[in-house]
């Protein structure tokens, strides 16, 4: 937040403007966020890797296409977009544990309209808080 004090040279009053933060800002602030955390866990997983801290099982858990959907969930969290960030994390989550425990999801039969119905869900909720 910024505050600019100028005096006028006439009647001397002094007339405040104050600054607010925009969406932008706060999106942008939320992306360097997201970056810079991204960017400690890949190097303590490279790290890791590196010296056979890890097994490969979680090597191959981190960098695949589940960590993705996750790492777009906490985007969109760290970018204050709690609802839609917090049902993608899930998602992502779901998706981990069940790869981990080798259970077949089909992406046709559950996948695509479990997101469509979530989609909905959240349109709904958004669009209620907006009016």
């Amino acid at each position: 937040m910024e505050i600019i004090n100028d005096k006028e040279s006439s009647g001397g009053t002094e007339s405040t403007t104050t600054t607010k933060p925009t969406p932008e800002s706060n999106h942008m602030r939320g992306f360097y966020t997201f970056v810079g955390i991204l960017m400690v866990v890949v190097g303590f997983v490279w790290l890791g890797s590196n010296y056979n801290f890890l097994s490969p099982q979680f090597i191959d858990t981190f960098f695949s296409w589940q960590m993705i959907v996750v790492g777009f969930g906490l985007w969109m969290l760290c970018s204050r977009q709690w609802l839609a960030g917090g049902v993608i994390m899930a998602l992502g989550v779901g998706l981990l544990v069940a790869d981990f425990y080798h259970i077949y999801i089909s992406f046709e039969r559950l996948i695509l309209p479990v997101a469509l119905m979530a989609s909905g869900v959240a349109t709904i909720i958004i669009k209620g808080r907006k009016q």
